[in-house]
């Protein structure tokens, strides 16, 4: 995804790398992020009945739609909120600023819901936006953030937010919209989050590791080596926690790590083969039994297998495959596609089986989904 980049020369060579060569040969992992719009009527899958206009703070019922995370492109502050009605298969590709007036920010990294709220995480403008899901408009802003990744609670009234630039995590009093404390992170930029019986795992691409956290004392307390840049989990029907690592900029090769989390001990290593390009966007099936990321193509691995797929599951017909999501009702497979980096891209939504059910327009740089 798109990094931010604060220092001219050396951040520009890392936002290069990060951004435009992902999905070539380095990765950062995005985002998956997404967000509200109006009102609707119960409807069992990911779809959302017809919705009434939005200026009367129209509602989103949970289970009937699909946030869209529009990323921007890097500095422009273009980044947008959408939402894909899959009833009418109307598409709103700006909500934050249909409701709230005001533009998102600077590189829309990643969106979770915790408490009711929904937490946006703008990665380049240091800050993080909190709405209501259901109405998308504005709660609190959270500022104080260097350059910030993902947000992961860990418990009722405390989450960690992950950063690019700092060297730590930083602890957010949910109740309070703001930064508690930090935690000195050994691993440099920290990425993606896990909560686990073991503690929080967390990636660390530039370390090559995987780190647990304490969430009882916020202290880092053991750190697993794993193939270079790991950068998206998902856990596993059977407990297993699988960790991507996309591969480096200078051609070392990633591959799929399982870990059990009782015991903080690999169990399974798969490494990706020579050329096979960056890989990301780790998401897994509702069974739990497939995996499937990004590394040019779309790839799908079954987790009894002790072998990679020669062939794509979904091969790109030009599409650049930027962000990756399975609806966890319906099972249908949402990609995007992220163009040029600089005008508007596309959603492209798939069956189980990779057959393509139809494409929607986006906003500038889609890059992740919340199904909602």
């Amino acid at each position: 995804m798109i990094i931010i980049i604060k220092v001219k020369i050396k951040l520009f060579v890392e936002f290069f790398k990060t951004k435009i060569m992902k999905h070539f040969f380095f990765n950062t992992t995005k985002l998956t992020i997404v967000f509200a719009l109006f009102g609707m009527t119960f409807f069992t899958n990911c779809e959302k009945d017809e919705t009434e206009d939005l200026n009367n703070e129209t509602l989103i019922e949970k289970g009937q739609g699909v946030f869209v995370i529009n990323e921007g492109a890097f500095q422009n502050e273009n980044s947008s909120l959408g939402y894909i009605d899959n009833v009418s298969g109307e598409v709103h590709n700006d909500l934050f600023y249909e409701i709230n007036d005001r533009f998102l920010g600077d590189v829309f990294q990643s969106m979770k819901i915790i408490n009711n709220n929904a937490y946006l995480v703008i990665n380049n403008s240091g800050v993080i936006e909190i709405t209501e899901p259901e109405t998308v408009e504005h709660v609190a802003t959270i500022e104080g953030f260097t350059s910030p990744r993902h947000i992961l609670p860990v418990d009722e009234t405390t989450a960690y937010v992950t950063d690019l630039f700092a060297g730590k995590i930083w602890i957010v009093d949910l109740s309070e919209h703001s930064i508690e404390s930090e935690i000195e992170f050994p691993g440099g930029w920290s990425e993606a989050m896990m909560k686990t019986e073991h503690g929080v795992f967390v990636t660390a691409p530039n370390a090559n590791k995987v780190y647990t956290i304490d969430p009882s004392t916020h202290t880092v307390t053991d750190s697993l080596e794993v193939f270079p840049q790991p950068n998206s989990m998902v856990t596993d029907k059977n407990g297993m926690v699988w960790v991507l690592s996309g591969g480096t900029w200078d051609g070392e090769v990633g591959g799929l790590t399982a870990i059990n989390p009782g015991t903080f001990e690999i169990s399974t290593e798969i490494q990706f083969a020579e050329n096979s390009g960056s890989a990301s966007d780790l998401t897994i099936n509702p069974a739990g039994n497939k995996l499937y990321y990004i590394a040019g193509n779309i790839w799908e691995f079954s987790i009894e297998e002790s072998q990679l797929q020669s062939e794509p599951f979904i091969e790109s017909q030009g599409e650049v495959f930027y962000g990756l999501g399975i609806c966890p009702l319906a099972n249908d497979i949402y990609a995007t596609d992220a163009m040029d980096f600089n005008q508007k891209g596309k959603v492209i939504k798939y069956s189980s089986q990779g057959v393509e059910i139809e494409s929607f327009d986006a906003g500038i740089v889609p890059s992740g989904f919340l199904f909602y």
